[in-house]
């Protein structure tokens, strides 16, 4: 795998057309970035070493953000066992993730669009290319897949569903990391509030 770099960056507002910016502007003919919106902690942007120089003096003189640099180590098992086929699965994520936003979101809808019709047209869209995405992979490993393939036999006579099954299956297991997220940062944010309050008292008793 490529070594690779990380930006953490904060403040920004639209994270798709900064990114956008981004790419156009430094990152063009690197083959293996890619960036991660990660809401709480800001935006996770990671480029091969030999253009974080460029890129930090891009968002130091130009753009005005927040932001941390660092070398990036892959901390997940799994993407850690296949990091090649990752580290182009991201990249690709991402350049499509542009093309949405600037080719769909922006382009095809008329000016006079109902933002609710708006909202329910990118919604099919997201939705689609998600499936699509899911749909890629699950169907190359049919040979192994006798979990699902039984519950789709016990509840509908036969295996036909059985990639709803893994993909429900996916949607629980995400929303009880989602949970495990949320109480950390919520423990996080009380233990950090809890020391500032005891520094503050004790800088009003000295």
């Amino acid at each position: 795998m490529e070594e690779m770099d990380q930006f953490t960056i904060t403040g920004v507002e639209n994270v798709l057309e900064f990114v956008t910016e981004i790419y156009n502007e430094v990152l063009k003919d690197d083959e293996v970035w890619h960036f991660f919106d990660e809401a709480e902690e800001g935006i996770y942007l990671r480029c091969s070493t030999k253009f974080s120089n460029k890129l930090n003096m891009f968002l130091k003189k130009i753009m005005g953000y927040d932001f941390t640099w660092k070398t990036y180590e892959e901390d997940s098992p799994v993407a850690f066992k296949f990091s090649w086929y990752f580290q182009k699965i991201f990249h690709l994520n991402s350049l499509m993730a542009i093309d949405f936003y600037n080719d769909i979101t922006l382009n095809i809808f008329p000016d006079d669009i109902e933002p609710r019709q708006k909202t329910i047209a990118l919604s099919a869209w997201v939705g689609g290319i998600v499936e699509r995405l899911s749909h890629s992979f699950l169907n190359n490993l049919q040979e192994y897949t006798y979990t699902y393939r039984k519950m789709s036999e016990s509840r509908f006579g036969h295996d036909r569903a059985w990639e709803s099954f893994a993909v429900a299956e996916l949607l629980i297991d995400r929303s009880m990391w989602t949970g495990m997220r949320e109480s950390y940062l919520n423990a996080k944010d009380k233990m950090e509030k809890e020391n500032n309050d005891i520094k503050q008292e004790r800088r009003e008793n000295i």
